[in-house]
Order: C-alpha cells, then structure tokens, then sequence
C-alpha cells in the first residue's frame, strides 16, 4: 500500500548491488501528489525484499538514524575484540573440524585475549 493507500502492483523484480528488489507501482503515481516524497527521484515505489520478516524488521530498524548511532557504538565496543583475535592473533580460520570442536577452539582465543587485556591493565596500574 502507498502513503495514500492505493494498493500497489509489482512490476519488475532485479538485483541491485547483490540484493533482490522488487519494484511497486499503480498507475496513480504519476499524478501522485506525494510522488517526490514516496518514490524520491524514480517514477515509482522501490520495495526491497530481504526475505526472512526478522530481519526485514533489523533492516527497517537500522535504516532509522537512531539505530545507526546505536550501531556505530556497538561496532566501536564489540567488535574490537574480534577484530583484535583476527588481525593480532591471526585467527583467520579454525584449525578443528566440527561445531562443538570450533566453539571451544574460539573459547580458548576470547580467554587468550581476556588474558592479555587483564594483564595489561595490571601493568598500567604499576606503573
């Protein structure tokens, strides 16, 4: 449904960088009052379709500005951690096979590296 609650007709369906989209429209857009608004620049409604409704609600939800200031946080405090394991120990893949064998391979890194972030804070209160 649009903004003014004309039902919607798929027209195309396309891949615009990797994502499928489909795009919507009535013949009433063109003399659509609310075209600029609802369609920006194109002549019709564009509706991406992720597919599983969870997270085509995430990727509602992230495309609100408060969400993004949450998530620049969130990549600022946890993802550090992985990155570090990544790039510093040279975790680039899991030498066990198997899931209960990987999780605990990663279990031993995130304690390697807890290690590490205790021992430097001990070292910085010495000195």
């Amino acid at each position: 449904m649009c903004p003014l609650g004309q039902p919607l007709y798929c027209v195309k369906e396309y891949e615009y960088k990797d994502k499928p989209r489909i795009a919507h429209w009535t013949k009433e857009c063109k003399s659509c009052p609310v075209q600029e608004y609802c369609a920006k620049s194109q002549r019709y409604k564009t509706i991406s379709d992720y597919g599983n409704p969870s997270k085509i609600r995430m990727q509602r939800k992230m495309e609100t500005p408060e969400a993004q200031e949450i998530y620049k946080l969130r990549s600022k405090i946890a993802e550090l951690p992985f990155a570090n394991m990544k790039q510093n120990m040279h975790l680039t893949e899991f030498t066990t096979t198997g899931l209960k064998q990987v999780n605990t391979e990663f279990k031993l890194y995130a304690i390697g590296h807890n290690l590490k972030r205790i021992y430097n804070e001990i070292n910085m209160k010495n000195n």
